[in-house]
């Protein structure tokens, strides 16, 4: 089926129609993009337990959605480490309620400027659909020690460093293996010059109605026996 695409300000209106509409709050998208994610790097890893992930969480909805993927994965089994792109008080409401419930699981959490341990895979949780500038700091940190442990890299959302609208990308930009778009194809994915940042390009399924899709005039995608769809590019 041919795949469209919004840019993230258009999703966002979209979220924001639903949740009204359909009473689909943030912290249940986050809860259902969270076992989507899961269930690629189940396919990528070939299992959970004792598998040693970093998750590199910012200070938005991005983070948010990593560190509820990190108290899944460590409730599953895995050696779940949180490295924080910024300090805790920083986080927004979504991404702090999280990572309360994240300490219940016995997860090592870490501030701003901790070393990256050893890890099996890394999850890309630092800025998604909110860059509006070359990664700096501690993010831009974090983006190349990432790429400097030589393991698989999922991005959620957006690959960071990559602009979620154009496809453009500076330095430093996260080279993911494969990346899980949440909800709906953003615009900057789908370009061709950021084909290989992308990697292999997944939907998560949040679960909006069909009817939902076709009364916003947008064609629905078509999940069948998984959370996730594989999008050609």
């Amino acid at each position: 089926m041919p795949f469209n695409a919004l840019t993230p300000a258009q999703f966002t209106v979209l979220e924001r129609q639903c949740a009204q509409e359909l009473g689909f709050s943030l912290p249940v998208l986050i809860e259902t993009a969270s076992f989507a994610i899961v269930e690629q790097i189940k396919q990528m890893l070939g299992k959970l337990s004792h598998q040693k992930i970093v998750v590199m969480a910012g200070a938005g909805h991005n983070g948010a959605d990593a560190i509820a993927t990190a108290r899944r994965l460590a409730h599953w089994g895995s050696e779940v480490t949180i490295l924080l792109a910024k300090n805790r008080e920083e986080l927004n409401v979504m991404g702090h309620d999280q990572l309360q419930m994240a300490e219940q699981f016995g997860i090592r959490i870490f501030d701003p400027g901790a070393l990256t341990p050893p890890a099996d895979l890394v999850i890309d949780g630092l800025i998604g659909t909110g860059l509006h500038d070359t990664p700096k700091s501690q993010v831009a940190e974090l983006i190349q020690s990432a790429l400097k442990l030589h393991v698989p890299i999922l991005a959620l959302d957006i690959p960071s460093g990559l602009d979620p609208t154009s496809g453009k990308a500076d330095q430093p930009v996260i080279r993911a293996d494969a990346t899980v778009t949440l909800g709906y194809a953003k615009t900057g994915l789908m370009k061709p010059f950021a084909k290989n940042l992308v990697g292999k390009l997944l939907l998560a399924d949040l679960s909006f109605p069909t009817s939902f899709w076709q009364r916003v005039g947008l064609t629905p995608p078509i999940f069948e026996n998984s959370p996730l769809l594989e999008i050609p590019l």
